[in-house]
């Protein structure tokens, strides 16, 4: 037990200063105080003279924390509580030596905003005032937070910037035509208008193709070579690929001399091995383009009424023939000599035929400024095949638009009414009859025709019925659905 009176002051203590009472008792590291009157501690402080300085205070507040922390046990709860409510949000751990002046108060601080520290058993819990304490929100540099270390850890795979430019989505029309380059046989070159050849064809590169015969195709210049396996474009040095792309340019007169002594067969199959000396892996396609094809029907159009003109007058004239053949001199005829004994129907069936027996396609054009036309945008076309997701995958290119029905009966409307002459009344009139597709099928392959209804009349046309028969039973691919 240890016993000592100490006064510092009379006043209330302030904030950030140490008031101890005269009575105050320590005893096992605890506190008792003991009040007395107001009177007679006014009394006391005028008798007697401060016997105790400020450092014996110090010193005897680190001699009770020894003693607490040498017999932890021996601290009672009240003497815990009591030192937890004595010590305030400045205290702090310091090994320093002890400051025995006493600073002014500072203003009140919320405690939570402070870190507070424990001591350990080598160093002294002391009151320090004036010191800057540290907010807890304060962060020590150099140490990241979790959220960011372990996004650092994820490793992302680095993609080049060429390997990005050759697999981008979009292209602009001007950078698709200055990868192409198109090359015309001198021949072919001669027909068009060379000025405006060249104001058309001005990114396109044009090159001469060495060559008789009136022959087109084209090449690419590319930075990237398409990997199927991948789907993807791989950068490369800058090469030069060939096109599966072939015109040949004829004008419609010696188109048909062409087709009528059969030498276009022979011109088609050779412009082929030419293209396939540097690359025989690609499946070549041909188109054939015929420059004024219309005028040269109407021209056979003319010819044939011509003729039959001149045959119905020989007819009306026939009487007068010979009494007028003495007196007046014969009328020259005003005829037109065909170049090719064949009439306007006849040159439109060796069109169709060419096509079929030579599997190409024919276009045709007015004149050589339509013909330039024509080439440039269908050079846009080559050019964006290649980026095409559906000229890369075939397979997916004839699917055309799919259309879904809401429900059953939506999809079943939608279906028949690919038939002809078959409106949506009609439909929903064959939907009460047959709900599926099915059920029309099993009529159709059990009996050859629909029910009808109640009043005896047909569900749907006859041209339809029989379009649906030949569509359900046919055996043969290639035959017509409608009539």
């Amino acid at each position: 037990k240890r016993n000592r009176s100490i006064i510092l002051s009379s006043s209330p203590p302030s904030t950030g200063q140490l008031f101890v009472t005269e009575d105050e008792t320590i005893e096992e590291s605890s506190f008792s105080f003991s009040q007395q009157n107001q009177k007679q501690r006014q009394d006391q402080n005028i008798n007697k003279e401060p016997n105790t300085s400020i450092l014996d205070v110090v010193h005897w507040l680190s001699d009770s924390s020894m003693i607490s922390e040498s017999d932890p046990k021996s601290a009672s709860p009240r003497a815990v509580d009591s030192h937890k409510n004595k010590t305030t949000s400045d205290t702090t751990i310091s090994s320093k030596p002890v400051v025995t002046e006493i600073s002014p108060p500072r203003s009140k601080t919320k405690t939570n905003e402070y870190s507070l520290s424990f001591q350990s058993k080598n160093t002294s819990v002391s009151p320090t005032y004036g010191t800057n304490l540290e907010p807890k929100s304060k962060k020590v540099e150099g140490s990241p937070s979790k959220s960011k270390s372990r996004k650092a850890n994820v490793k992302v795979p680095a993609v080049s910037k060429e390997m990005k430019d050759a697999n981008r989505v979009t292209r602009s029309k001007e950078e698709l035509l200055s990868e192409m380059i198109i090359m015309m046989a001198p021949c072919v070159k001669s027909m068009f208008k060379q000025d405006y050849l060249e104001t058309q064809f001005e990114k396109p590169h044009i090159s001469d193709f060495i060559s008789d015969l009136p022959m087109i195709c084209w090449n690419r210049k590319v930075k990237a070579l398409y990997n199927p396996e991948t789907d993807l474009f791989v950068p490369c040095e800058e090469t030069e690929l060939q096109e599966k792309n072939i015109v040949l340019y004829y004008e419609a007169q010696e188109f048909f001399e062409k087709v009528h002594e059969r030498t276009l067969k022979y011109q088609v199959n050779r412009a082929l091995s030419l293209r396939k000396q540097d690359n025989d892996t690609i499946m070549y396609k041909i188109i054939i383009m015929v420059e004024g094809y219309d005028v040269f029907i109407n021209k056979l159009k003319r010819m044939e009424q011509n003729k039959y003109k001149s045959k119905v007058l020989d007819r009306l004239n026939e009487p007068d023939s010979l009494s007028s053949s003495q007196s007046q001199p014969k009328r020259r005829k005003n005829t037109i000599e065909p170049t090719l004994d064949i009439t306007a129907k006849e040159a439109e069936l060796l069109m169709n035929s060419v096509q079929i027996e030579l599997k190409v396609n024919i276009f045709t054009v007015r004149n050589s400024s339509e013909a330039v036309d024509w080439l440039l945008s269908y050079t846009y076309a080559i050019s964006y095949s290649l980026y095409d997701k559906f000229e890369r995958n075939s397979s997916l290119a004839n699917i055309g638009v799919v259309r879904s029905g809401s429900d059953s009966k939506s999809t079943f409307i939608g279906g028949v009414r690919q038939f002809k002459l078959l409106t949506e009344a009609k439909a929903e009139r064959l939907y009460s009859h047959y709900p599926s597709l099915q059920s029309i099928y099993q009529v159709l392959t059990r009996s050859g025709a629909l029910e009808r209804d109640g009043n005896g009349k047909n569900l749907i046309p006859p041209s339809a019925e029989s379009a649906m028969l030949r569509f359900f039973t046919s055996e043969d691919p290639h035959e017509a659905i409608n009539e």
